[in-house]
């Protein structure tokens, strides 16, 4: 089926069903919604069989019945296609011609193949019609009837005659139509048909005969009806004399006959004129005139066509070029649009990166400050225990002071009880002397005897004070001498302590001196890194303008790739259509060719 028809159903269905139905119709069966449909594109019967079948099926109807609708609805599509068929003044003239109008469209439309719509006139306002097709749509076909009516605004009334399969296995259907208002009928001439006797076709003979037997009608009653040889003379006379005259008379319409059957062959050239002086003449000079004036129309309407042909043919290389030209265009906008997004994928996967980046450093600068926070503390501590540390040194330095006369009393100490050591040894020779001068004074008062007793009781009193002293003297002694010898352990202990607590003193002084360096260097150290941190807070805010600036430029570059793919969408579009104009232009350009060669039948 011819795209012509689809198209002309498409607009049907969708003045009767709505647009939305017809595009969801179309989009569920697979077509392009904005596809566009040219009168030579083929569709299979199985898709518009199914474009129907689908519509029917969203309407809860069957296919018959919208088949019947789009039929009668159809009619207005045509006419909006092909306005110049519907300019038939009635709906049976219209009917009439329908047969032709297919034939025509099977010339311009290679392929199509319309059903046959063989029409006979039974009367000024009745006709059959035979229609013949493949596809075998008869409820289209009674639908179309009625639109006809509709079109012409008449009452149109059809019975159907017949259906079937002829032999060549093609489906018909016979339809007596009775339109409203009829044709200009015939226009009878009883008296001329009546001298006919419905044998005699020449007019010389219809004039020769009905004259000749007037005449011998009118001779016989001249002669009181008295049958004779001379009546029989008299008709064949006036019969062969009429007769020869009626055929000089009208040889001029032998002519006339000839030039309409030039005409009827489309020849209007070499026009012959008459000249008899008669009616026949006047017939014949305004039958030339009639052909001179259609030759004329003819004349132009060949210019036209040829120059409507070269015209195409220019159009059609200009078409051409720009059907080069804009896919050479789409190309480059294909390219273009491919280029800007892919500019856009890339600036968005920098803002992204450069975000990631952003964020990371907008971290380590919350850290850092955090962490310039904590280094102040550290150094403010650092700081405090430099200040403790000096403090603790001067605290030892003062022990050590001090350790150092506690160092000194020892040693004075161990000097006191090697003193008292001395007296102890003294003190025992003293009490070994007194053992002694009281051992002798036991000799002596033993010498003297009696006299000498009270004496011997001191002396040995005496002698056992010497022994106790000298056993308490010893035992001073071990115990001055055990003391000695721990206050020696106990001042090499001091001594010892002392220089090592002297030595810590030295290396504490010392590392207060480098905790001093360290601190001041540290809080050097701590205002740079504090600097620093300033300068990475406004660099972060450096960066995050520059990072909206990026973003924004990131939001132009995809506009500006929602653009490239606008623009190439509608530059695909504008060579699309320019292919599809292309391919109209052909269309127009063999339309023309056809149009030329049927004007070329006529020859002028």
């Amino acid at each position: 089926m011819k795209g012509t028809v689809v198209l002309a159903w498409i607009n049907s269905l969708k003045d009767l069903y709505g647009e939305d139905q017809v595009t969801q119709v179309l989009s569920e069966l697979g077509w392009e919604g904005d596809e566009i449909i040219t009168p030579t594109m083929n569709v299979s019967d199985r898709d518009a069989r199914g474009l129907i079948e689908k519509m029917a099926e969203k309407q809860g109807s069957s296919s018959s019945h919208v088949f019947r609708k789009l039929g009668r609805k159809n009619i207005w599509s045509f006419a909006e296609l092909f306005p110049s068929y519907f300019d038939q003044s009635t709906a049976k003239e219209f009917l009439m011609m329908m047969d032709e109008v297919h034939r025509q469209l099977t010339k311009m439309i290679s392929g199509a193949t319309p059903p046959g719509l063989v029409a006979e006139e039974l009367s000024p306002n009745t006709i059959k019609i035979k229609y013949v097709s493949n596809r075998g749509l008869f409820d289209y076909f009674l639908g179309l009837l009625e639109g006809v009516g509709d079109y012409f605004d008449e009452e149109i009334n059809f019975e159907e005659l017949d259906r079937g399969e002829d032999s060549n296995g093609e489906q018909y259907l016979d339809v007596k139509i009775t339109t409203e208002q009829a044709t200009a009928g015939i226009k009878e001439f009883p008296l001329s048909r009546f001298l006919s006797l419905g044998i005699i076709r020449g007019v010389p003979g219809k004039i020769a005969l009905s004259s000749s037997v007037v005449i011998t009608i009118i001779a016989a009653a001249l002669n009181g009806f008295q049958l004779d040889t001379n009546l029989a003379v008299i008709l064949v006379a006036s019969f062969a004399v009429i007769y020869g005259s009626a055929k000089i008379a009208l040889a001029p319409l032998d002519v006339v006959r000839n030039e309409l059957n030039k005409l009827k062959e489309l020849d209007f050239s070499q026009a012959l004129r008459v000249s008899s002086g008669d009616y026949i003449e006047t017939l014949q000079n305004d039958l030339f005139e009639s052909k001179t004036n259609i030759k004329k129309g003819l004349l132009f309407l060949k210019g036209g066509t040829d120059d409507l042909y070269k015209f195409v043919e220019r159009y059609g290389n200009v078409s051409d070029n720009m059907k080069e030209l804009s896919g050479d265009i789409s190309q480059m906008v294909q390219e273009v649009s491919q280029g800007a997004i892919q500019q856009a994928e890339e600036t968005e996967g920098s803002v992204n990166s450069l975000q990631s980046n952003v964020e990371t450093i907008q971290s380590i600068a919350n850290e850092e400050l955090e962490d310039k926070e904590a280094l102040e503390k550290a150094v403010q501590n650092i700081k405090s225990s430099h200040e403790d540390v000096r403090n603790v040194a001067e605290k030892l330095e003062d022990v050590r002071q001090q350790f150092a006369g506690v160092d000194s009393k020892g040693k004075e100490l161990s000097k006191n009880v090697e003193h008292m050591l001395e007296i102890v040894t003294t003190v025992e020779e003293i009490a070994e002397q007194t053992n002694l001068l009281a051992l002798n004074a036991s000799i002596e008062a033993a010498r003297a005897g009696e006299h000498g007793q009270g004496f011997a009781v001191v002396a040995n009193e005496v002698r056992n004070l010497a022994e106790n002293s000298g056993k308490a003297v010893g035992t001073i002694s071990d115990n001055l001498k055990s003391f000695v010898s721990e206050v020696d352990n106990l001042v090499n202990d001091i001594t010892n302590q002392f220089s090592r607590l002297e030595e810590s003193t030295t290396t504490l002084h010392s590392t207060a001196e480098e905790t001093g360096h360290a601190t001041n260097q540290i809080n050097q150290v701590a205002e740079k890194i504090a600097d620093m941190v300033d300068k990475l807070s406004k660099e972060t805010e450096n960066m995050n303008q520059v990072f909206e600036s990026i973003n924004s430029l990131a939001a132009i570059a995809e506009e500006n790739s929602a653009a490239s793919e606008e623009m190439s969408s509608n530059v695909s579009e504008y060579s699309e259509k320019i292919k599809e104009m292309s391919e109209y232009t052909e269309q127009l350009k063999v339309l023309t060719s056809e149009l030329q060669g049927e004007l070329k039948r006529h020859k002028v």
